[in-house]
């Protein structure tokens, strides 16, 4: 199948000679294209809008530029990037527009299919328990989930680029950043643990986790990275090292006690 059209038409913006690509991809016969005709395999929803910027860019002497769906000969409507200039004369008038018509069907399914796929990406993300974000190769990041502005307390805005460190605490802050930038630059999986402030201006240690996403040729072309709270495991491992602490301490005098003179 033809997957484009080029025409000509004279400044009234009408067919007055056959145009083979046009007929041999629409269908249409020469006397049903020529004129105004060649609007009849525009789709109907189409039609008024494509047929007022044509007029408006005939009266402005513009580019012509637009979408709209177009049937093809074997009755299917193809999605249709459009465009043309117009050729002036030595006096500054159009002597002829020089056009054409593009299937970029695929292109806008595929869009649509990545567009759905973001969609899916988004409602998985915000769901997870853990905070997670994307970063440029640079390490300035772009994107977070719901659950990042839910316990922070912040939006996108605030967040964008080295925003994040807003949230880190005082003490730790320079560390983490020293870390981060060295890590991302190496192009190292990064990893460390710290805390965060919530949006109760508590903090809570999360451990964050972060991988390079690289292209075919091994260039790191994006970061993903999550942050899990960790504070309750924490507090668990502290209080088990003291307990092991104590009963240690507990032995050892016990030992001594019990040793003999």
């Amino acid at each position: 199948m033809w997957s484009s059209i080029v025409w000509t038409a004279p400044a009234s913006g009408r067919f007055e000679q056959p145009q083979a690509s046009w007929m041999r991809f629409t269908g249409q016969s020469e006397g049903e294209h020529l004129g105004n005709g060649w609007l009849e395999s525009v789709h109907p929803d189409d039609r008024s809008s494509t047929f007022k910027i044509w007029t408006a860019a005939r009266a402005e002497k513009t580019v012509f530029k637009t979408e709209h769906r177009l049937r093809r000969a074997d009755g299917s409507w193809r999605q249709m990037a459009v465009q043309a200039a117009p050729t002036l004369d030595a006096k500054g008038e159009v002597a002829e527009w020089v056009g054409t018509h593009t299937d970029i069907t695929d292109l806008r399914q595929a869009e649509k299919k990545l567009g759905e796929a973001g969609a899916q990406f988004e409602a998985l993300a915000d769901n997870i328990p853990q905070l997670a974000w994307m970063a440029e190769p640079s390490g300035e990041i772009f994107w977070y989930n719901k659950r990042w502005f839910d316990y922070t307390g912040t939006t996108l805005e605030d967040m964008q680029g080295w925003g994040w460190h807003k949230v880190h605490h005082p003490e730790h802050e320079a560390r983490v950043i020293e870390k981060f930038e060295r890590q991302f630059a190496e192009g190292t999986m990064w990893e460390d643990t710290f805390p965060l402030r919530g949006v109760d201006g508590s903090y809570r240690w999360f451990l964050s986790q972060a991988t390079p996403i690289r292209d075919g040729s091994g260039k790191v072309i994006r970061w993903f990275g999550t942050n899990t709270d960790v504070t309750t495991q924490l507090a668990v491992e502290h209080e088990l090292e003291a307990a092991k602490d104590a009963a240690e301490t507990a032995n050892k005098a016990k030992s001594q006690f019990t040793s003999p003179i």
